[in-house]
């Protein structure tokens, strides 16, 4: 399954950590992590055009995205969510996420910001009740200097993982919580200044 770890503001040496892992075919091309003309780094999915996780170098707008494994939207073709994540981080975020043209997803995204005012939200994208495919949008509450790593898998429920999960999201997942409890457990255990000069 696709899985990501986030950690923001809690070491002073390593203001942003994020994991991820890909679940995908390994016969599906893909171009290797590199910088484009627009700015945005990240690596290419030769098949569809998108991507998983891209950060722009330019304003620090940041997207990664998992896939939620339920049916979407019927009834007429739908775009890459890779495209999702390319829109983005180019500052077209609330347009592309309430356009009805991807299957499900989550994404997380929004803007990194030296002086640690971030912010960053959590989309989700899945079967409401009713029966359409309404998007859900969380604000995430960073506390800085704690070390609280939020995970992600592909489950539809709108919520990360975090000190105080909701029922029935990703901490009913083993592999998050295991990777939760372990970055959390090397962030606590890394001495300050052990990432050399500053900018490093």
């Amino acid at each position: 399954m696709c899985i990501l770890a986030l950690a923001l503001e809690s070491h002073p040496d390593f203001p942003l950590i994020l994991l991820f892992n890909r679940d995908e075919r390994f016969d599906r091309e893909t171009e290797p992590v590199a910088p484009h003309e627009d700015g945005c780094v990240h690596a290419t999915d030769v098949e569809a055009g998108g991507t998983w996780m891209s950060i722009n170098s330019h304003t620090g707008a940041l997207a990664a995205l998992t896939n939620v494994r339920c049916a979407g939207p019927t009834g007429r073709p739908l775009e890459s969510r890779g495209v999702l994540v390319r829109r983005a981080v180019l500052g077209e975020a609330w347009v592309a996420l309430h356009s009805n043209a991807y299957a499900c997803f989550n994404m997380l995204w929004g803007t990194l910001r030296a002086d640690g005012a971030s912010e960053l939200r959590l989309s989700a994208c899945a079967p409401s009740s009713e029966g359409d495919f309404a998007v859900s949008t969380t604000e995430l509450r960073v506390e800085r200097g704690r070390a609280a790593v939020l995970t992600k898998t592909n489950d539809a429920s709108g919520q990360m993982t975090g000190p105080a999960s909701a029922a029935g999201s990703d901490a009913a997942w083993p592999k998050a919580a295991w990777l939760q409890q372990e970055v959390a457990r090397r962030l606590e255990g890394a001495r300050p200044k052990c990432a050399g000069r500053a900018g490093a």
